[in-house]
């Protein structure tokens, strides 16, 4: 830590604050008592224990509840009394296992805001565990993304959301998440099962000396696919089978050789059941191994930068 083997330093002399999953806060503290406990033992002077608790309960929104007992307070109350302890401890590292799990969305919103801006002001680590991609991607400077103890990717946001580096990642960040579909690779064409697709030159280079089946997976963010009446070398026949209107935007569901995607388009009006032709632009395209599931490329596909 900080350049430093931590291996024999106690834990207690190694500046960390933790926030549990499981709140542990003391049964027969009030409030108060349990934020400003860690201080007290630190031995702070009365007036930056002050300044710093009146910050936290303001944050986090626990004003008036000073008094209670844990056993008083619901489960985000308690969520919210375990993150103001750690905030006020002043750390240089942070670890935080789901902190903001049982909050609701509002709260989450402003909590989350909130340890951005306390780390915009003291820069300490955080290590922050979490299921929630966004909370992931909108705090985050950089991600590791695990699955079943395995690391799958370990980058920025932006590259983890714009190149994945297999189908997992893919898969789990997003919302919607990537569109993936199962595919046949013959002599430069893509097969979704009787829909053929023209893959570029480019991409059927990459294929043909690094893929290790004939199967090969496309990958698409629902945000970069197009939909029009009009053919193109790059698009495939698909048909409307559901739609989700967001407001702003609208998901449409569409079978394309059987398998189902979602485009996310301008709220414009498209009948149930009829054709569409679904453009793939090569440049917006993933396309992954057949057997190992991992992206042929990390780089940019238009400027082919390692």
């Amino acid at each position: 830590m900080a350049g430093k083997k931590v291996n024999e330093v106690p834990s207690g002399q190694r500046n960390v604050a933790m926030v549990f999953q499981n709140y542990a806060l003391y049964p027969h503290m009030s409030v108060e008592d349990n934020i400003k406990y860690g201080m007290k033992v630190h031995k702070i002077s009365p007036a930056e224990i002050d300044k710093r608790y009146k910050k936290a309960i303001e944050l986090l929104k626990l004003d008036g509840l000073k008094n209670r007992k844990p056993k008083e307070l619901s489960g985000g109350q308690r969520q919210r009394v375990a993150l103001a302890r750690a905030i006020v401890k002043r750390a240089d590292y942070f670890l935080l296992d789901e902190p903001l799990s049982n909050l609701d969305v509002q709260l989450r919103v402003s909590a989350r805001k909130g340890l951005v801006e306390l780390h915009d002001i003291f820069q300490q680590t955080y290590v922050y565990v979490t299921h929630d991609q966004t909370e992931a991607m909108t705090i985050g400077n950089r991600i590791a993304l695990f699955n079943k103890g395995e690391l799958q990717m370990l980058s920025t946001p932006e590259e983890v959301y714009r190149r994945p580096k297999n189908v997992f990642t893919a898969n789990f960040v997003g919302s919607p998440p990537m569109n993936i579909i199962k595919g046949r690779y013959e002599h430069g064409d893509i097969w979704f099962n009787e829909i053929n697709y023209d893959l570029h030159d480019d991409w059927c280079k990459l294929i043909s000396e690094k893929n290790s089946s004939d199967v090969v997976y496309i990958g698409i963010r629902p945000e970069d696919i197009i939909l029009t009446k009009a053919k193109d070398r790059f698009s495939v026949k698909g048909t409307i089978k559901y739609m989700e209107n967001y407001g702003n935007k609208k998901g449409i569901y569409i079978d394309v050789g059987k398998t189902e995607i979602i485009a996310l388009v301008d709220n414009m009006e498209y009948e149930y059941g009829s054709q569409i032709n679904v453009i793939f632009s090569p440049e917006k395209i993933h396309v992954f191994d057949g057997q190992t599931l991992n992206s042929f490329i990390n780089r940019c596909w238009t400027c082919k930068c390692e």
